[in-house]
């Protein structure tokens, strides 16, 4: 028998504190798509004229064999349902919060089942309950992005541009800035045009639902364009293996003031990241393992997206030495690969791996 799941989301408010459900948007279009049953506690999610998640007293909390909920749902004041820690049922929270200390780490979190984190590091341990997560892809960004099943332009067909236009400043972001601009300049003409809101219709829905972040113009540019920065996050010291440690707490605030750079490289994970792959950019970001990022499953630097490490005497050397058949091989790999393993449905099916899909009858999904 297939499990049935339960959502546990908060409502969605005004477009500049929308709470924007991400990864529970994903992983529902992923369990739709794998005829998986699931409930909400309200109605949410509006695309394509229809509603992804419903609230049906005919599936309710107890009927179901798996609960989630997400840090937007605890952290805009929802109560945590008794239901969720009564050890009856599987129990799952996803934490895609801002910041390089997360809740995981609190004690209460330790009695679901598994605790879904994006932004995760290798350089702390977590809980043994606290496994790599991702933003990933949801249908909305595939489908701005060229679609699934879609043909793309190729390296060759597009403007020679990079996009570098971010809203909000990492100290990620300025290392990149003042490290490799002069490398990304040789290479390409930067855009830092930042796009105005849809005026109406669906695409205003959808910018208003997600916090101010879908914009067609931006998607059309990303298509359009050779290469996308996606750099952000924060350095952090790495070294006492918890962000609730003190020392650690201290040498963070102390990094942060004197502007240092590490090792460890916190909330690096970002819808920009997946938008560029999606659209077939060169996806520009830090070599993720070098500073310790962790995902499910992982993209190769040089293979998948063009990882920099800011240590190396010639930092810029990945961009300065690929040819251009090079780095549209290495665009052309990025889509590829974060649609086999980052669209809703292989998400979904992650989800239900980890959760032991044996247990419910799912051996198809191994």
């Amino acid at each position: 028998m297939s499990p049935r799941v339960y959502f546990f989301l908060r409502p969605q408010g005004a477009p500049e504190a929308a709470g924007y459900q991400h990864c529970l948007v994903a992983l529902a279009e992923g369990l739709e798509e794998l005829g998986i049953p699931f409930g909400a506690n309200r109605d949410y999610w509006k695309e394509d004229g229809r509603v992804l998640f419903r609230r049906d007293e005919a599936l309710r909390p107890e009927d179901c064999e798996v609960l989630m909920t997400s840090d937007e749902y605890t952290g805009s004041g929802g109560e945590m349902p008794a239901s969720l820690l009564d050890g009856r049922r599987r129990t799952v929270y996803v934490d895609s919060s801002d910041g390089w200390r997360t809740r995981a780490e609190a004690p209460e979190y330790r009695r679901f089942d598994l605790v879904l984190r994006t932004h995760y590091n290798r350089r702390y341990r977590y809980p043994g309950n606290v496994k790599p997560w991702a933003f990933g892809l949801t249908r909305r960004i595939i489908g701005a992005c060229g679609g699934a099943g879609g043909s793309v332009p190729g390296f060759a067909g597009r403007e020679p541009r990079v996009l570098v236009n971010f809203r909000v400043g990492h100290p990620v972001r300025q290392a990149a800035e003042l490290l490799l601009a002069p490398a990304l300049a040789e290479r390409f003409a930067i855009d830092r045009s930042v796009d105005e809101p849809p005026a109406s219709g669906p695409d205003r829905g959808l910018w208003e639902a997600t916090g101010r972040r879908h914009y067609p113009s931006f998607y059309a540019r990303l298509v359009s364009s050779r290469a996308c920065a996606a750099f952000g996050g924060y350095f952090a010291p790495g070294l006492f293996g918890s962000t609730e440690a003190l020392p650690e707490r201290a040498l963070y605030a102390a990094f942060w003031r004197l502007g240092r750079r590490t090792r460890t490289v916190m909330q690096f994970d970002s819808w920009r990241f997946w938008e560029s792959l999606a659209a077939g950019c060169l996806t520009l970001h830090v070599d993720l393992a070098a500073y310790g990022c962790a995902l499910p499953v992982e993209p190769r630097p040089g293979e998948e997206y063009l990882g920099f490490d800011f240590d190396r005497r010639d930092c810029a050397a990945p961009l300065r030495e690929s040819s251009d058949e090079e780095l549209g091989r290495i665009a052309a790999a990025g889509r590829s690969w974060a649609l086999e393993h980052y669209s809703p449905r292989a998400q979904a099916a992650r989800l239900l791996q980890l959760l032991d899909a044996e247990a419910f009858g799912l051996r198809h999904l191994r």
